[in-house]
């Protein structure tokens, strides 16, 4: 008898994973983040983990998460067993064998989040699908060190990939050590890290331990010098930032091309560029939600890149919106929205906030109180 499984993570990374699911027999889904109990995923109920603890044996956990090791303990702890009780979804949904009989060219996929997103447009071409199969994992974090069999790395007729430097997860995680290894019949083909700043001037690479805020607001960081700053002080501090004249449009022009000349520079010598895209469309079209997570029209564009280069573009991919990274959504400021003249949104637009599932999204002014309140409470002496 097939047994019924729980789904432990409803973030962007379970999301790319529910394809894969289908056939599952989902019963419901639990979540650590107690806003989201009661709300629904992909149709499903959100329950606290603890829903767990009255479960029969028989009952099937799925971690989709990145923080598989910690709710690895935690299920530990509630005294489930790895590969009997709890397993994360990357061993559940692998299918290695399929994968090798099926005679189709074989293609694997590398990189970071954008990818089982760049993945799904990939596999919407029909074309696409006549001549390749592609393998389960793309998300870098789906694998590990010894993942590497000769076997797999013989089969793959292409790469596509995502630069990873041996800085990131270590030298055999790396690119340039995958590249060593793949077979001589392999085509490979090197993508960008779709990153753009001009939207977000503020943003700083220090992150707030705070887990709805995992961006960091400089003008917040910098302006918060005193662990005894008042709440009006902080009202005041923020009506300051929604300012429409806060960022003046020189230097808004500026950061924005600075952003793209990097991303430029980044993409040298790669199969596929983007940059170019972004420059044309960024006032017009919404392209991405934080600095590193692009909207549907940036990772389907480098889907149409991809598949024009290998003879398997189709037209039905132009209006295809597969848009799953929208649950990490930062705030575009007043003023940028002003001196940059972005069509694509007013500065009534109302924003979720990141690991909310309460229906409720808030304005401008609204999220930055909520990120200036925290970051005092948990970020100012750390």
């Amino acid at each position: 008898m097939e047994k019924e499984i729980v789904i432990f993570g409803t973030g962007s990374y379970a999301n790319s994973k529910f394809g894969s699911l289908r056939h599952a027999k989902i019963k419901y889904c639990v979540d650590n983040d107690s806003s989201k109990w009661g709300g629904e995923f992909n149709g499903y109920p959100i329950k606290s983990p603890q829903e767990l603890c009255s479960e029969p044996d028989d009952l099937l956990i799925l971690i989709c998460s990145t923080y598989y090791p910690a709710i690895s303990r935690q299920l530990e702890g509630f005294g489930f067993k790895k590969n009997v009780h709890f397993m994360h979804v990357r061993d559940y949904v692998n299918n290695d064998e399929h994968f090798y009989k099926d005679d189709r060219k074989k293609v694997l996929l590398y990189g970071n989040c954008q990818l089982p997103f760049l993945t799904q447009y990939l596999r919407s071409s029909e074309l696409f699908n006549q001549t390749y199969v592609v393998y389960e994992k793309a998300f870098i974090n789906d694998f590990s060190p010894d993942y590497w069999s000769d076997k797999l790395l013989s089969e793959i007729d292409l790469f596509i990939y995502q630069k990873v430097s041996p800085s990131y997860l270590g030298e055999q995680m790396s690119t340039d050590y995958i590249l060593k290894c793949l077979s001589p019949k392999c085509e490979t083909l090197s993508i960008p890290n779709s990153y753009f700043q001009g939207y977000f001037p503020q943003h700083i690479s220090k992150r707030s331990p705070y887990g709805r805020f995992p961006y960091g607001d400089r003008n917040i960081i910098e302006a918060i010098y005193d662990s005894k700053f008042s709440e009006g002080e902080l009202q005041n501090l923020v009506r300051m930032l929604g300012n429409n004249d806060y960022y003046s449009s020189e230097e808004l022009e500026k950061n924005t091309e600075s952003s793209l000349e990097e991303l430029a520079r980044r993409e040298s010598g790669l199969d596929v560029t983007i940059s170019d895209y972004l420059k044309d469309n960024y006032k017009d079209k919404y392209l991405f939600y934080t600095v590193n997570h692009p909207t549907y029209w940036v990772i389907r564009e480098v889907a149409i890149r991809i598949l024009r280069l290998l003879d398997s573009y189709n037209t039905n991919i132009n209006s295809l919106v597969i848009d799953s990274l929208n649950d990490l959504v930062v705030p575009i400021y007043p003023s940028v929205i002003k001196q940059l003249g972005l069509s694509f949104i007013d500065q009534s637009h109302k924003y979720p906030f990141h690991i909310s599932t309460d229906g409720l999204s808030y304005t401008f002014e609204e999220y930055m109180l909520d990120y200036a309140r925290s970051y005092l409470k948990w970020g100012f002496n750390n």
